[in-house]
């Protein structure tokens, strides 16, 4: 089941937390096709708040997340829109 997080940095991390296994696409506020990266749900860059990345940063400015259960869930949605190359290695591991 597809979640969307919008304006909710709080329940992100709740889901995240919840569905270590899961994945997430990183994403523009307006879902552009052109920047849609996949990551795990324990992926730090996506995760962990920092000087960089303070609170809110992950879904209430210019980001929003998808998560899933699976990485077929995610290529799906973003086949739907409009992404044609859904990056499927996370952009933190080697």
């Amino acid at each position: 089941m597809i979640k969307e997080f919008i304006d909710d940095d709080n329940t992100y991390q709740q889901w995240a937390q919840t569905h270590q296994r899961g994945f997430i696409i990183n994403t523009t506020r307006s879902k552009s096709p052109s920047y849609m990266v996949l990551h795990r749900a324990t992926c730090e860059h996506i995760r962990i708040y920092s000087a960089k990345r303070p609170y809110g940063a992950f879904t209430e400015r210019t980001y929003i997340k998808i998560a899933a259960e699976t990485k077929a869930e995610l290529h799906n949605w973003a086949r739907a829109h409009g992404c044609s190359k859904l990056s499927d290695k996370c952009s933190c591991t080697p």
